[in-house]
Order: structure tokens, then sequence, then C-alpha cells
């Protein structure tokens, strides 16, 4: 209801769009909506790209909102068999990855700083690929959970349930 109540402001401030979007993206997820969620993500992550560089950092957060309903899509794409629906996952992956990669690398360009929150959500995004690419990958996980440490205890939270799916995938 809040974010219906929104949705008129995302085109006219850039903030609005940041928060609802991703905030939605990940409502979205949790509702079993990962389609959706990505949708959401890659719509927030446009309008923060679109903004330009006052925005840049704020790419990093819908680009690994993003990722994590490409993870759930993908694996749900390869236990269903569908190598082919698997392999666009994967390049819509690739290229959210890269976007948040280069967000990082343009904020540094410009001499921005660059806080623990951004790192962390790269972090995240990057153990999220490992997802996306269906291969376990604990020491990302652990690497994501790490950087959540700073004090945002849900995200590390989050990080660390990752991390123990991670571990049995690996058996």
């Amino acid at each position: 209801e809040r974010l219906a109540r929104l949705a008129p402001y995302r085109k006219a401030d850039p903030y609005v769009a940041y928060l609802a979007g991703g905030c939605e993206a990940d409502l979205a997820r949790w509702q079993g909506q990962p389609e959706r969620s990505s949708e959401l993500a890659r719509e927030t992550l446009a309008t923060q790209e679109e903004a330009g560089t006052p925005w840049v950092l704020s790419a990093i957060w819908p680009a690994a909102l993003a990722l994590a309903a490409e993870g759930d899509l993908a694996e749900r794409a390869r236990a269903g068999g569908d190598q082919a629906a698997a392999k666009e996952h994967l390049a819509v992956g690739e290229d959210l990855l890269a976007r948040a990669r280069s967000a990082l690398e343009r904020a540094r360009e410009l001499g921005r700083q660059v806080g623990p929150e951004a790192l962390a959500w790269l972090a995240r995004a990057e153990a999220e690929w490992a997802r996306v690419e269906g291969r376990p990958d604990p020491a990302a996980w652990a690497a994501a959970a790490d950087a959540f440490g700073y004090g945002y205890l849900y995200e590390e939270a989050r990080c660390r349930w990752r991390l123990a799916e991670a571990w049995l995938l690996e058996g």
C-alpha cells in the first residue's frame, strides 16, 4: 500500500525511485515473485544510472537485488532442465554485475568516498553472481556477511543464511 502511494513520485525524484523501487523489488522476491523482483530492481538501477554522477554509487544496491532475483530464476531454470532460460539469466546477471562494478569504479574515478555500505552491497552482488552461475561460493558469502558486519544485521544474517546454503551445496 505504501509503495503504491509512492509510485507517482518515482519518475520525479531519483531518491524515491531508489528507495521505493529497491524495497518493492526485495519484497517481490520474498513474496516468491523473482521475475517481478528482477524487473523492479533493473528499473530502479536504470533510474539511478539516468540520474547521473550524484547517484553513481546508488546503482550497486538495485544491481545486487536484481542479481538475487536472477539467481533464483537461474536456479529454477536449471532445476527444470531449461538450459536456454538458464543461459538467459546468466547473460542478464553478467550485465548486472558489470554495472555494479562499473558504479564503484566510476565513483572512485570521481574521487568519491566509498563507504562500507556500497562495498557490502558489491560483495553481495559478487556472491549472488555465483548463484546465477550455479555454483556455491562460501568464500563470497562469507565476504558479504563480513562486509555487512558494520551493523546491518538483517543483511548480515541474510548473507549468513546463503553462506550456510553454500556450505551444504559443497557438501
